[in-house]
């Protein structure tokens, strides 16, 4: 078992090793022998970490995958949450223009009621008329027949 100073140096040590790794990557002047050894010890000191922890800190790790999975539990009920908003903003958006359309649609009833209503006093009047004309021109024949 590792002690803290181990543990610490371990720590440093790995830093150490992958900020030379960066400083080779980013100069190009690096021989790929001995980056592919520093890889490999960055990575050795990674896996010697984590295990030191997970025996170290057993629950301290099981806290970190409550976090996590709390974490992803709260973001799957967030996106949800989102399309449950936008859904109802659809569903919200559409009962307005059905609602648009059923004014609409009673604002052409209307139209229709009325022009029905003029059409039937056009017939009316019409009726009205001919039968004036008609006895008009009854007046006429008469008129004629008796000579005047």
């Amino acid at each position: 078992m590792m002690d803290v100073q181990q543990f610490s140096y371990m720590q440093t040590e790995g830093v150490k090793i992958q900020n030379q790794i960066a400083q080779l990557v980013q100069s190009n002047l690096y021989d790929c022998q001995q980056l592919q050894i520093l890889i490999e010890i960055e990575q050795e000191i990674k896996n010697i970490y984590l295990k030191t922890t997970e025996k170290q800190y057993p629950e301290t790790n099981k806290q970190i995958q409550e976090i996590r999975a709390k974490i992803f539990i709260q973001t799957i009920l967030y996106q949800k949450k989102q399309k449950i908003i936008n859904d109802s903003n659809l569903i919200v958006t559409h009962i307005s223009g059905l609602k648009t359309e059923k004014n609409e649609v009673f604002s052409n009833l209307e139209s229709l009621r009325n022009l029905e209503i003029q059409f039937q006093q056009n017939i009316t009047q019409a009726n009205n008329e001919t039968q004036v004309n008609e006895l008009l021109l009854n007046q006429r024949k008469r008129r004629d027949e008796l000579g005047f």
